[in-house]
């Protein structure tokens, strides 16, 4: 797994074994101090079109091991460092609106 953080919290995870998947997981910090998820999005847009996201890849991100990653020495510096950039929209606003005007009435 190749990892890179980026601003507000934001972290790209991106294996070797599955080619154009990208995993989006977006952290706050707990009342400990601790980042922990929030938002997760997969991204396949860059994949050959034979190829779709399964639910065994799903199972198999080990998004822990990410976590825990995040939690370590010099990731939590490059983490605080970066943390406070704002964020343009949160996943969470844009599935907000999932009920609110283009789910099913």
């Amino acid at each position: 797994m190749r990892v890179s953080i980026g601003r507000a919290g934001w972290v790209l995870a991106e294996y070797e074994d599955r080619p154009g998947l990208k995993v989006y997981v977006h952290f706050e910090r707990n009342d400990k101090g601790r980042y922990v998820m929030r938002e997760v999005y997969v991204d396949g847009s860059e994949r050959s079109s034979y190829l779709s996201i399964v639910e065994r890849e799903m199972k198999d991100l080990d998004l822990e091991l990410l976590e825990s990653f995040v939690n370590q020495g010099d990731e939590v510096a490059q983490m605080d460092e970066v943390f406070n950039h704002p964020s343009p929209v949160l996943l969470s606003v844009l599935a907000s609106y999932f009920q609110t005007s283009f789910g099913s009435q």
